[in-house]
């Protein structure tokens, strides 16, 4: 189950951030407690018999050493490696491929035959 008391961002939108009281995560994305972990455990011990036990001690932080790429492939230089490409005459997302894919990339392409404009309606997804 989710647990969550916060507000999703949306690319292009400004950051959401409301007070503890009302939509606010327990915990940052860290890991840490926030404000709000505070409040839910101080109702959460107005309804239990019993004191809450003490709540675990945070992480330490770690500072991972840098990687150094040897080698690499890109993305256009894989394509090589894939399956025959499924022809459609609109977009498939992954999951009805019939590939069994359900995540990485999918590559999209087109050829267009006459003239005009590319008009998105800033419908763009992830």
């Amino acid at each position: 189950m989710e647990y969550w008391f916060g507000w999703f961002d949306v690319w292009s939108e400004s950051h959401h951030v409301f007070p503890a009281e009302d939509h606010d995560a327990s915990l940052s994305e860290a890991g840490d407690y926030t404000t709000k972990y505070q409040l839910l455990r101080n109702v959460f011990s107005q309804f239990h018999c019993e004191k809450l036990p003490e709540a675990p001690s945070l992480q330490a932080r770690r500072v991972y050493e840098p990687v150094i790429i040897q080698k690499r492939l890109s993305l256009w230089e894989s394509l090589q490696f894939t399956d025959k490409p499924l022809k459609s005459e609109g977009p498939v997302n992954m999951e009805n491929s019939n590939n069994g894919q359900s995540y990485g990339y999918t590559q999209y392409e087109t050829t267009i035959s006459s003239g005009g404009l590319l008009n998105s309606k800033t419908n763009f997804r992830d």
